[in-house]
């Protein structure tokens, strides 16, 4: 980027690997003040819920955004899943084959990105329709199930939802 600097560079090693650290300064980027962030809260029932929120911690506009359609979709891969599973073990009783409902599971995770992806794309256009520069997400990722037992649709659920929103880093503001 122009106006960044590469500083001289140190070989790190260590007793399994060798790596080449390339340290640059980075020159700060000055943003403009927001009177409003739109925050977002990653949930287990609405996939997110979305507010705009001024510098007083006052409510401008709020959005529920839950893509049921796909959600359910989604659900129903896990349940055929979990149904050829228990179907398979009680038969063999062994340990399942590498690849084992490959197809499902891809189309469960291909479900997934898609549901991440019309949620962001949802945030962003709620957050340019108020004008809002900042978006501010919450992280999940550390964030453990308390509720089903293992392996339950409950569980499962709870998983899921942390997946749709872990690819954000924690409370990071972004601006577009």
């Amino acid at each position: 980027m122009i106006g960044n600097q590469i500083k001289s560079p140190a070989l790190v090693v260590n007793s399994k690997t060798c790596q080449l650290s390339m340290p640059v300064k980075v020159k700060p980027i000055t943003k403009e003040d927001s009177d409003y962030v739109c925050s977002v809260d990653l949930g287990i029932n609405n996939t997110a819920t979305c507010s705009i929120v001024g510098r007083d911690g006052t409510v401008k506009a709020r959005k529920f955004i839950n893509p049921a359609r796909d959600i359910d979709r989604r659900n129903k891969r896990k349940m055929m899943i979990t149904k050829k599973s228990k179907q398979t073990h009680k038969k063999t009783g062994q340990k399942f084959f590498k690849g084992f409902c490959r197809g499902l599971y891809r189309k469960s995770s291909n479900i997934n990105l898609e549901i991440s992806r019309k949620v962001s794309r949802e945030i962003i256009e709620f957050a340019k329709l108020h004008n809002v520069k900042v978006i501010v997400i919450e992280n999940l990722a550390g964030w453990k199930a308390k509720a089903g037992n293992r392996g339950t649709l409950m569980r499962q659920k709870f998983h899921l939802s942390k997946i749709v929103g872990s690819k954000t880093p924690p409370f990071k503001a972004h601006s577009f």
